[in-house]
Parts: C-alpha cells; sequence; structure tokens
C-alpha cells in the first residue's frame, strides 16, 4: 500500500508524517477491515468547508458572545464546519458515505488528525490587510488552534507567523509577538487614529471592527490578549476625552458596540478591568443607548445579560426603557428566555433559532433576542452578521402576485395597457393614412 522507500527517514530525522499517517491508517482498518481503503482515508491532509459552502462559522458565533458560555462550544462548531476532506479520491462528501461505514464520521477523523498536534503554522506575504483588520485570521488560525486544543485535551499548539511581508526580511515570528507588534504599529498609533478620523464615520467603523477582531482572538485564544492590552483599549478610546468625543460625534453606534464589547470582555472574565474603568464604560455605554438609541448589534440589545450587568454598575435613566422598547421585551423576560430552558441546544441552533420565533416579515428581521439585531435599529444589519453559521441572504423576499381574474383563465388587461394598446392603433391607422394620401 505504501511505497516506505520513498521518504523512509532515519533515526535523527524520522518522517513524521508517514509515522502519523501509518498509525491512522492503522487505526482506521480495524473499523473497515480493507488496508487500500484505510490509507486512501489516512493520507488525506486537506480540510475545510462543505463543498460550496465557504467559511468556519466563527466570526458570527464568537461576536453574538451571548449564546455560548463555553469555548468548547465554538470548537465543536468549528469542527463540525471545518472537517469535510479533500483529496485524490475524496471531494468534501461524507467519510460515511465513502467509506460504507457509519463508524467513521468527519468530525471523528478530523479529531484524530488534531489531537497530538504541537505547532500551528500561517503565512503572511500582503500588507494590505493587518491581522485585525478582517475577521479571516482569527476564524481560520483562532478557530484551528482551538480546535487543537479540544482535540488534545486541554493544550493550545505553539503558533507561529511566516513573515513574508517585505521581501529580503522575511522572518519566523511567534503569533503573540505578530499581533502585539500590529497593535501598537497601528491602532494604539496615533498617526494611524489621526488617518482614519479624516476618514469620519467610516474611519470609526474601521476602529470598531478592530475592536471585534480583538475580541475574535481573546474569544479563541485567550492566552494571546493580555489585560495590559485590554487596558491601553479602553485608555486610547474611551479614556482619552477628545477620541471618545470624536467617536461618539462622527459614529455614535459602533461607539456604543465599542464600550458594550469591551464589557462584555470583562463580564465573560476575559478582562480584570478595574470597578473604576467598569463603572466608566457602563456609564458611556448606557448614555450612548440613552442619547443615540440602540444599535443592537450582537452583544448589545440581544443582551440581557449584559444590559443587567450594566444597571447594577450605573443607574442611568432611560437606559432600560431604551432596551425594552428596541426588543419588545423587557429585560427580566430577556433574562428568563436565555436561563429557564433546560434543554442543551447546539451553538448552531441558537445562532439560527427557529422560523416560528423570528419576527413578521420573511427573512428582513432577525428575532432581536436570540440574534442580536432589533426591529427598530437605526443602524444597518452588523457586519458580524454576514457570515452567519449557515447561508442567510439579507433582502426581501420576491413572491408572485396572482390576478383577480386569472383564476378565470382569461387574460387580465391594467389601465396602462388599454391606453397603450390605442395608441398603437392610432399610429398604425395614421401611418396607413398618410400613405394613402401619398399614393393618390
Amino acid at each position: 500500500v505504501c511505497d516506505e522507500s520513498e521518504f523512509p527517514g532515519t533515526a535523527e530525522n524520522p518522517n513524521y508524517v508517514l509515522e502519523n499517517t501509518k498509525s491512522l491508517a492503522a487505526e482506521l482498518n480495524e473499523t473497515l477491515q480493507n488496508e487500500t481503503l484505510s490509507w486512501q482515508v489516512a493520507t488525506l491532509r486537506i480540510f475545510g468547508p462543505a463543498d460550496g459552502a465557504y467559511g468556519t462559522g466563527m466570526s458570527n458565533a464568537v461576536s453574538a458572545s451571548n449564546t455560548w458560555n463555553d469555548t468548547e462550544e465554538l470548537a465543536e462548531l468549528y469542527i463540525s464546519k471545518m472537517s469535510n476532506a479533500y483529496g485524490e479520491y475524496i471531494w468534501g462528501e461524507s467519510l460515511a458515505e465513502f467509506t460504507g461505514c457509519e463508524d467513521v464520521s468527519n468530525e471523528d477523523f478530523f479529531l484524530n488528525n488534531l489531537d497530538d498536534i504541537e505547532v500551528t503554522l500561517h503565512s503572511r506575504s500582503s500588507n494590505t490587510y493587518g491581522a485585525l483588520d478582517t475577521d479571516e485570521f482569527f476564524q481560520y488560525l483562532g478557530g484551528l488552534n482551538l480546535a487543537v486544543k479540544y482535540a488534545s485535551g486541554g493544550e493550545y499548539p505553539e503558533s507561529f507567523i511566516f513573515n513574508l511581508r517585505n521581501p529580503g526580511c522575511e522572518a519566523v515570528e511567534t503569533l503573540s509577538s505578530f499581533l502585539e507588534k500590529e497593535l501598537y504599529a497601528r491602532y494604539f498609533n496615533p498617526s494611524w487614529i489621526e488617518g482614519m478620523q479624516q476618514n469620519g464615520y467610516a474611519g470609526a467603523a474601521e476602529m470598531g471592527d478592530f475592536l471585534e477582531n480583538l475580541w475574535g482572538w481573546e474569544a479563541l485564544n485567550p492566552d494571546l490578549i493580555s489585560d495590559d492590552v485590554w487596558n491601553q483599549v479602553y485608555q486610547t478610546y474611551v479614556g482619552d476625552p477628545e477620541l471618545s468625543d470624536w467617536l461618539k460625534d462622527n459614529n455614535p453606534h459602533a461607539y456604543q458596540a465599542m464600550t458594550a464589547r469591551m464589557l462584555e470582555t470583562a463580564l465573560k472574565g476575559n478582562w480584570d478591568a478595574s470597578d473604576e474603568v467598569l463603572k466608566s464604560l457602563a456609564a458611556e455605554y448606557a448614555e450612548s443607548v440613552v442619547n443615540d438609541g440602540v444599535t443592537c448589534c450582537h452583544h448589545t440589545c440581544g443582551n440581557p445579560l449584559l444590559n443587567e450587568y450594566v444597571n447594577g454598575l450605573v443607574s442611568v435613566p432611560g437606559f432600560s426603557e431604551a432596551i425594552e422598547k428596541a426588543t419588545k421585551q423587557s429585560l427580566q423576560d430577556e433574562d428568563e428566555h436565555h436561563s429557564s430552558s433546560g434543554q442543551k441546544t447546539s451553538l448552531a441552533e441558537k445562532l439560527n433559532p427557529p422560523e416560528e420565533t423570528s419576527s413578521s416579515g420573511g427573512n428582513q428581521t432577525l428575532t432581536a433576542v436570540d440574534a442580536g439585531y432589533g426591529v427598530d435599529s437605526p443602524e444597518p444589519v452588523p457586519r458580524a452578521l454576514e457570515s452567519a453559521a449557515d447561508p442567510y441572504v439579507e433582502g426581501y423576499e420576491m413572491t408572485k402576485e396572482s390576478v383577480e381574474n386569472e383564476a378565470e383563465g382569461g387574460m387580465s388587461f391594467s389601465g396602462a395597457d388599454i391606453v397603450g394598446t390605442l395608441f398603437v392603433l392610432v399610429a398604425a391607422g395614421g401611418i396607413y393614412l398618410g400613405m394613402r394620401k401619398k399614393n393618390m
């Protein structure tokens, strides 16, 4: 089945890829009882979304932080999304169908490949986007690291970046070092901030996006982001009155989402912020809700635990009423909705609730409690919803309208149709008379 003479390895330099493949094949053969088939499956190296699908599901899941309390839920979602294998003999279809054995599942085989990984690698060759400019970086590398931790029983792998962005200065860096450099070179850099301010609303939105992507790393690989980083985020964007006032003036809903995200980070135990900082953030968030309306992103109006937390930190008149108006539910009712059910629900189901819980009007409006987007939101659908865990298209449903007399089997004409027909007849008659007069 395998010609080991081509890549035999030595005692000093063993062929770990071959050794791992042989181990997987032997384990598979205990079930399949077919050496050739076992080897074909064991040599699979590429895993990803189902054929025709896209993404890991991490962006939407991480953003909807009120839907999960344990990172194991995120790991399970990543594994279910990314366990489809691709190779010479299989292209994304179910391994159970490919092998003819129901005991061989995509998820289990993917986990077998992950459980003894010690190092993950990622290359960056472009300066167009940074590691915190988009959600792609934390979705894929961060999600993979979390899945390895889940498969191995609690150990994150070491993670390295092949930094190829500057020809002639290529280097291998740790992931933590790579992220730290970008934080201070861009997002804490006064020059970068001034550049964003030149773009007003859009520049403020970029600041909000950065914070969401930082949260993505925090949620998936929390050891990477220290309390010092979150303290610096607060000091830069909230603690500096000049910048915080600018954010409120240019994009108050981005500012509201940023303060809510920082509060959520502390609420989940990912940031040990001081009482003074927490009260400051709570006041900024609550006052923004009252003065500017509810932005209704994932972690605000659809997050009763956060809003109760804010109520416990500060008292801002009108805050609870504004949240309740946006969600069409009292904070107490929302809290009970999230805590009363004893049935375990998967993260994918939480992110995509049954149709009967959604508001009316097709797929134009998401249910406020579960998805976090309210019916009275003054903002467009947040960016985080654009990469939902399952396919979702924002828009209006097209429907065929019936005509009353269509059921009678006759043709129907509107007033415009009749006028148009008369115009054509009159024009044709005029042309005919003109030609006849000319011939005469």
